[in-house]
């Protein structure tokens, strides 16, 4: 067991949790709260603990809680490449649009998609319900920071549609396929996860967006990964205002909220170890950017797809009209994702601290990241 819990239906007990948020929704009470931890992270909290009645289903879908990933039956295990026949579709999508074509055509045919879009009122990643292709249109990109999922996922459940899709990281659909097999409602929904880096500290970005706010005003847009120079530079953010100013920032050239991000430097503390690596995972497809060297040199954007399950291959197989699907290798579908845990940077808790005063993100480059990278090649040096 990865946490320390006081009693089994008091989730909140929990240490450093994914936070998920699906114990809230499986609370038959609606007891539990989620709420900000004050390092940036989503926990559960517990409201009127004296009228909980110890039913402990909290405990029961809570994947922190449990080693081992969730049992799935029918696995196929494999791989594709793809993208969208819509260039429109492709160069809007963070990879090659195939996540979009499978949830639009779900759509089409009468079901309901739980994904995630950014609400630039309170600069949160939500999970909403996208029951029209207009709508599911607010969930086109990546968005790298912690999604909200209580309400959405709480909806969904209480939906009586029988054509149900969700979309999030392995984390979050890990523990909802332990809801829904404890409902009893798995043939119900298709699930669908993606390679994940791992989650920053939502201080993080607040601080990141204040920033962005100061220099342009009132934010109207928000786009994590913009393909105006390609797909492989595409580490960019494309951030506008109501007054159509614009924030263009790319990752190579240091922009501060992918250098945090993509050096690790506030991950959530389960993502360093995370049991959902490579082909690890509670989904029917699992989805992502095909890097690696077969398409290096692809501009538009590919799609790196696995049929996790049977349930999986036959969404897959159904996209002959919208995508151009190819049989890749396992090997070649996840060459450029993260397999391994990750090294915990020994400056985090300072970082974390950090965060919460009013120094800038630059700042706290240049005082904490940087010298701690200056005494680290010094450190090299002398070993070799």
């Amino acid at each position: 067991m990865n946490g320390i819990i006081k009693l089994c239906t008091e989730i909140e007990y929990v240490e450093d949790c994914y936070g998920c948020g699906i114990c809230a929704a499986a609370c038959p009470f609606s007891f539990i709260n989620i709420t900000l931890s004050k390092d940036g992270f989503y926990k559960p909290c517990i409201i009127e603990n004296n009228k909980c009645i110890d039913c402990g289903i909290c405990a029961k879908v809570c994947s922190f809680l449990d080693d081992n990933v969730s049992i799935l039956n029918n696995k196929v295990s494999k791989g594709f490449s793809g993208f969208s026949n819509n260039k429109k579709t492709r160069y809007s999508c963070s990879s090659g649009g195939v996540a979009f074509e499978i949830a639009s055509k779900f759509i089409s045919e009468g079901g309901e998609v739980a994904a995630v879009r950014y609400n630039t009122k309170q600069h949160i990643a939500e999970h909403y319900i996208a029951d029209n292709i207009l709508s599911l249109e607010e969930s086109k990109g990546s968005k790298y920071i912690q999604s909200f999922t209580a309400d959405a996922i709480t909806t969904i459940l209480k939906s009586k549609s029988h054509k149900k899709m969700v979309i999030g990281t392995p984390c979050q659909i890990d523990s909802l396929r332990r809801l829904i097999r404890l409902k009893k409602k798995e043939n119900e929904f298709i699930l669908i996860d993606f390679f994940c880096h791992g989650v920053p500290s939502i201080n993080m970005w607040n601080k990141y967006i204040k920033d962005v706010q100061n220099n342009i005003g009132k934010i109207s847009s928000v786009i994590f990964r913009d393909k105006k120079y390609g797909w492989h530079n595409s580490w960019a953010m494309n951030i506008k205002s109501f007054t159509k100013k614009k924030w263009f920032s790319l990752y190579t050239e240091k922009d501060m909220f992918y250098k945090f991000f993509l050096g690790n430097k506030i991950l959530n503390k389960p993502c360093y170890t995370c049991k959902f690596r490579g082909l690890e995972s509670a989904a029917d497809i699992r989805i992502g950017d095909l890097w690696g060297n077969k398409f290096k040199n692809n501009k538009e954007g590919i799609s790196a797809i696995i049929a996790i399950t049977q349930t999986g291959m036959n969404e897959i197989n159904s996209l002959s009209n919208l995508c151009t699907i190819r049989s890749e290798t396992i090997n070649v579908v996840t060459e450029g994702q993260m397999k391994n845990g990750i090294s915990m940077p020994l400056e985090r808790p300072v970082l974390l601290k950090i965060l919460k005063s009013s120094i800038s993100l630059s700042m706290i480059n240049l005082l904490i990241i940087l010298p701690v990278k200056v005494i680290n090649k010094i450190k090299r040096i002398i070993l070799k």
